[in-house]
C-alpha cells in the first residue's frame, strides 16, 4: 500500500450546512429525485458556467498533483469533467485519460480543447469493473441528490482498480447559478467525513491521502 507522511493525513471536518427553513425543504423535495441533470447542466453551461468550474477545478489541482504522482497510475476516469480542465492535466502528465459528464455542452467543450470525453450519468457508468487505476472526481459528488449519491459512489469504486480520489464541497453553492435552474447545485451538503466513510465503506479500501475536503482511497479488491 502506497503511504503518504501523517501530515497529508487528517481528519477531515464536520462542519456542514446549517439545517432547518428552505434547506430542509428542498431537502425533502430532492431525496424523491426530481432533477433532471442534463437539463440543468445544459442550461448551465450555455450560459457560462464552465469558466465558473474550471476555477474549481483548478483549485483541485493540488489533489490532480497528489495523484499524478501516485505509483502505476497509467489509467484516470474523471467523474464530471467538464470543460476538461484536469483531463487536460492528466493528459500532461502522459496519462490515458477519460472524462465523463451529464451534460452534452460540457463535453463538447472538453473535445475542443482536445480532451477525451462522453456524456454519461455517475450513477451508471459504461465502464466493466477494475477499468481505470485512478477514478478522480472534483466539485462533483455534492450536485448529486441524496437518492442517487450511494450509486455513484458504488460505481466509482466498482470501475476503478487502485485509487479512488475525490474533492468535494460540503457548503451550500453560491445564489447566482441557483436563479438560473430554480434550484441549488449542491444537493448533497454533508461533512467529508460522512463522504469518505461511504467511499470506504463501498471500496472495503483504505485513506491513504486526506486534506481539506480531499481525500484518496486505495482499493481493496481482495474484499
Amino acid at each position: 500500500m502506497q503511504e503518504f507522511s501523517e501530515e497529508y493525513i487528517d481528519k477531515g471536518t464536520e462542519a456542514g450546512p446549517k439545517k432547518g427553513g428552505d434547506f430542509d425543504k428542498d431537502r425533502k423535495s430532492r431525496s424523491r429525485g426530481l432533477i433532471n441533470y442534463a437539463e440543468c447542466y445544459d442550461l448551465l453551461y450555455q450560459a457560462g458556467y464552465a469558466e465558473a468550474h474550471e476555477i474549481s477545478h483548478g483549485i483541485s489541482s493540488g489533489l490532480a498533483e497528489v495523484c499524478s504522482k501516485l505509483v502505476g497510475i497509467d489509467t484516470v476516469l474523471d467523474i464530471g469533467c467538464a470543460g476538461g480542465s484536469l483531463l487536460r492535466y492528466f493528459q500532461q502528465k502522459e496519462k490515458q485519460v477519460t472524462g465523463i459528464d451529464c451534460s452534452a455542452v460540457a463535453v463538447q467543450l472538453a473535445h475542443d480543447q482536445g480532451a477525451h470525453a462522453i456524456t454519461a450519468s455517475a450513477t451508471d457508468l459504461p465502464f466493466s469493473d477494475n477499468s481505470f487505476d485512478l477514478v478522480f472526481s472534483s466539485e462533483t459528488f455534492e450536485h448529486l441528490e441524496p437518492v442517487h449519491a450511494d450509486a455513484a459512489i458504488s460505481e466509482a469504486c466498482r470501475v476503478s482498480k487502485k485509487y479512488v480520489a475525490m474533492q468535494i464541497a460540503t457548503q451550500i453553492d453560491r445564489a447566482h447559478w441557483k436563479k438560473i435552474v430554480g434550484h441549488d447545485l449542491h444537493l448533497s451538503c454533508f461533512p467529508i467525513l460522512y463522504w469518505r466513510d461511504k467511499f470506504i465503506k463501498a471500496s472495503k479500501g483504505t485513506q491513504i491521502f486526506g486534506s481539506g475536503n480531499r481525500f484518496i482511497i486505495e482499493i481493496n479488491l481482495l474484499g
